[in-house]
């Protein structure tokens, strides 16, 4: 609640929230909820602001108010999904997921291949927490859970420096 009522007071670093542009229904409908939860305790959310879990992320946290934030890789802006508060064009390609990792305080993913893997290596590389649901790719280091409470609940421990791996 604190950081929803600060927020425009605070400077708060992103949660990157990373999966595969061909999200499954469930994925989808997960991610979009992910995105509302932390849009509803004012959390700032970088991802790769294109389709599948980028855009159904996005749409959470546009429903409620909050601020997404889109790496997209090319150099077009309206390559981005239309739920994206802030797009940034890198024209990196792939390589932007680093700047996606680098960028957030701790990173969240939902389902994924080997784009999701690379994102999930440099969030680890760059010694940031990293959760993902199930259906992501399967990594040491990376906590798993599919229950969104729990996710949100260690992401917010992270950011408030409570979290104890």
């Amino acid at each position: 609640m604190l950081l929803k009522q600060y927020s425009q007071y605070l400077q708060i670093a992103p949660v990157g929230v990373i999966g595969p542009k061909e999200a499954s229904e469930q994925e989808y409908a997960f991610a979009e909820k992910l995105g509302e939860y932390l849009a509803d305790i004012g959390l700032p959310v970088i991802c790769g602001g294109r389709n599948g879990v980028m855009e159904a992320v996005c749409k959470g946290v546009y429903q409620k108010g909050g601020i997404s934030i889109g790496l997209i890789p090319t150099d077009h802006i309206f390559d981005a999904n239309k739920y994206v508060k802030q797009v940034v064009t890198t024209n990196m390609g792939p390589t932007r997921n680093s700047l996606i990792a680098l960028s957030a305080f701790s990173l969240i993913a939902v389902g994924g291949g080997m784009g999701t893997l690379s994102e999930m290596a440099y969030g680890l590389h760059y010694s940031k927490p990293v959760f993902a649901t199930s259906t992501a790719p399967a990594v040491e280091g990376v906590v798993v859970s599919d229950d969104l409470d729990d996710i949100v609940s260690a992401v917010v421990a992270v950011l408030l420096n409570f979290y104890d791996q």
